[in-house]
Parts: C-alpha cells; sequence; structure tokens
C-alpha cells in the first residue's frame, strides 16, 4: 500500500477515536531535526481499542512497518505528526529495506505535507534492530529528504525539500 494511501486511512481512523483515547499509552519515541529544527515525538497504543501508532504486518518472508508519531506538545494530536514507513526482507535483525518513505505533517491531514520520494528506494531509512517474537520492537535511523505536497494525490514540489533525519524506538502492535 503506498505511504500516502496508508496515512489517509490512517487519519479516517484517528477521527473515529473518542477523545479520550487519544490519550494512549506511550510505547516508544521518534527524535529528529526537521529542516534544522528539533523534533520529539510519541508512539501511542490504545489498548482500549486494541490498536497502536506503531505496527507491523508480516507479509512471507517480509514485513511491513508503519511508525506515526504525535508531537505531544502540538495544539492537535493530528499536528506536527512524522510518519516511518518501510518494508524489509525479513522478520528480525537482519532484514534488509525494500522500500521506505519518511511524511511530515506540520498543520495536519487537512493541509499540505512533506514526503520523501515514494520512487527512491528506502528514504536513507537504517535498520539499528527489528525483533517480532515476543514484545515486537524496531529501532533504527533515517536521513533523507522531504518535499512538499499539497494534497495525496498532487505531484511533490521538488523546489520546496527540507532535510530531516533522526531516529526511533518503539514497541510495534501486529495489524
Amino acid at each position: 500500500m503506498k505511504p500516502t494511501l496508508r496515512l489517509l486511512l490512517l487519519a479516517g481512523s484517528l477521527v473515529t477515536f473518542p477523545a479520550m483515547a487519544l490519550e494512549g499509552e506511550r510505547i516508544g519515541s521518534v527524535t529528529a531535526t526537521i529542516d534544522g529544527t528539533g523534533y520529539t515525538g510519541e508512539t501511542l497504543a490504545f489498548p482500549s481499542e486494541g490498536s497502536a501508532m506503531a505496527t507491523f504486518v508480516p507479509v512471507g518472508p517480509s514485513v511491513t512497518v508503519s511508525v506515526q508519531a504525535m508531537d505531544p506538545q502540538a495544539e492537535s494530536r493530528l499536528n506536527n505528526m512524522l510518519v516511518i514507513d518501510f518494508t524489509a526482507l525479513g522478520t528480525d535483525a537482519t532484514a534488509q529495506m525494500i522500500t521506505g518513505s519518511i511524511s511530515w505533517w506540520p498543520e495536519g491531514m487537512d493541509s499540505p505535507f512533506y514526503i520523501s520520494d515514494e520512487n527512491a528506494g528506502h528514504a536513507g531509512i537504517t535498520l539499528d534492530s527489528l525483533s517480532l517474537d515476543g514484545e515486537a520492537r524496531v529501532t533504527g535511523s533515517f536521513d533523507t529528504s522531504i518535499c512538499r505536497k499539497d494534497g495525496p494525490f498532487s505531484e511533490a514540489d521538488t523546489s520546496k525539500c527540507v532535510k530531516v533525519s533522526g531516529t526511533f524506538d518503539t514497541a510495534l502492535h501486529a495489524q
């Protein structure tokens, strides 16, 4: 599934959560520098809903992982969201990156956002660890450029790109 479509589905699911559900349990973090500015986000689990903002789906010998980090200081939980999506061949620390994408939603899901080139490979994502046995967890780093898109189906404006780099460390929930 394309990262943009996955994010649209995410936005729809968040709209249906009651306000209290967005006060989920912290299961991890993402730290980054976006265009020279520090970013700290958290990944959440919503036990009452049986869902989380950091998930994995095993597909044969590979795994698809999605990590959505929410800024706890943002005016709205959907503002300043940083998303890391990737598919790796393998389901442990030796997994090799197949594809990846980084996106940043500074003003929420209804506003322009930034995304790495969806056709450029793994978006500078490096895995440090991946474990799907027992308590699933992923750690890693990323370093790439993300470019502005006015909407999910518009072309990225390559004249409006910013540098993003950082690390992630989060528990994962099976989707």
